[in-house]
C-alpha cells in the first residue's frame, strides 16, 4: 500500500472459502484491509492446517 493516497476501505468480517483468487477479487474490489476469519468450527488439526495455509498465502500472494 505504500505510495497510495486514497482512503482506506476495511472489511471488517468476511467468513470466505479462502483462495488466491478471493485475495484478488478484494484488491481489484479496492479492499486495502480485510479481518479475515481462517475458521469457525474445526478442529485443532483443520485449524492448524489452515493457518499453515495463510502462512503460504501471505508469502505467495501480495
Amino acid at each position: 500500500m505504500s505510495g497510495e493516497s486514497g482512503p482506506l476501505i476495511f472489511d471488517g468480517l468476511i467468513v470466505a472459502k479462502w483462495a488466491p483468487e478471493v485475495f484478488r477479487d478484494m484488491r481489484r474490489g479496492g479492499l486495502t484491509g480485510a479481518n479475515c476469519t481462517c475458521c469457525v468450527w474445526e478442529g485443532f488439526t483443520d485449524t492448524m492446517r489452515n493457518i499453515a495455509a495463510w502462512n503460504g498465502w501471505f508469502r505467495d500472494c501480495p
